[in-house]
């Protein structure tokens, strides 16, 4: 008979919440130009981080703000809403999915959640489409108002907002993109991401 222990195992080293990347202007942005689209209607820059992670059949969460800043989940309101409402559709998907970890990014409007954003990795979004299409059934996504390819023409009218172009406008390309910005040791790394007004 073996005296000893039961081996448990050991909770995985989370890494840390990461920060919503600033969106840049679309005039800062020209390697956007000639691109495929998806034209969003602009959310709220403040927000919820989850971060989640599945391991051995242990689930594991961090909860933070838009800014990286950690939330209590017992406490504040908005972790409290996504555990109650959607934190086990999400778990589903993702075994469904094979997704061992992500961090989702998501907003409040009028006391309903809304997800905008899933970082896979550090330097690394899901697209729009993937996004609307593996979580759209579950949540309400980021409210795409058209898929275009961005060229002279199409940035004249967003700039004027006009047709479906009025109001504030968020631009990610289609297959996600990464732009860097500065110098090492200063190197930054952003989403193709730009916005409108």
């Amino acid at each position: 008979m073996s005296t000893k222990a039961p081996v448990k195992p050991a909770s995985p080293i989370l890494p840390d919440l990461l920060a919503y990347p600033e969106i840049q202007k679309l005039d800062a942005l020209p390697e956007i130009v000639d691109q495929f689209v998806y034209v969003i209607k602009a959310y709220s820059n403040k927000g919820l981080a989850v971060l989640m992670h599945r391991k051995d059949d242990h689930i594991y969460y961090r909860f933070g703000d838009f800014a990286g800043k950690l939330l209590n989940p017992t406490t504040d309101k908005n972790c409290k809403m996504f555990l109650e409402n959607h934190a086990m559709k999400f778990l589903e998907l993702m075994a469904t999915a094979r997704i061992p970890q992500a961090m989702y990014y998501l907003v409040v409007e009028k006391g309903k959640m809304r997800l905008v954003d899933m970082r896979v990795s550090l330097n690394k979004f899901a697209g729009p489409g993937m996004l609307r299409d593996l979580y759209g059934k579950i949540i309400d996504t980021q409210e795409v108002l058209k898929t275009i390819q961005l060229n002279s023409e199409t940035i004249e009218a967003i700039k004027q907002g006009t047709g479906s172009y009025k109001g504030g406008l968020i631009l990610k390309t289609s297959v996600f993109k990464t732009v860097t910005r500065g110098n090492a040791p200063k190197l930054a790394m952003y989403p193709m991401y730009a916005k409108v007004r």
